[in-house]
């Protein structure tokens, strides 16, 4: 196949096209990555609290529902303890163990 044919092929040069602007916003995204990443993680977040915070805003309270932004909060609450208890119980531990590998060595 030569060149030009290969340009006169209409489905080749639309896949052409289309891997150029996947190779465009693909370098778009690696120079700006440091821009791009609170983004990135702030939507896997709401991604993966999204169904928690809809369940518990069904749930009924003496016949009133949650509001939403009342159980974002709760949700909200209860990830900063679980993040304290890490910090505090864990961490230090961890930290111990590591310090007595490290003196093995």
């Amino acid at each position: 196949m030569g060149f030009d044919k290969f340009f006169s092929n209409k489905k080749a040069k639309n896949n052409l096209i289309l891997a150029s602007i996947w190779a465009i916003l693909l370098i778009a995204a690696f120079m700006i990555r440091s821009v791009l990443m609170p983004f990135l993680l702030a939507a896997l977040i709401a991604y993966v609290l999204d169904p928690l915070v809809t369940k518990i805003s069904k749930t009924k309270v003496k016949n009133y529902f949650i509001p939403r932004w009342l159980c974002v909060i709760i949700v909200y609450i209860f990830i900063a303890i679980i993040i304290y208890i890490f910090a505090t119980f864990f961490l230090p531990q961890m930290y111990r163990e590591l310090i007595k590998i490290a003196k093995i060595s």
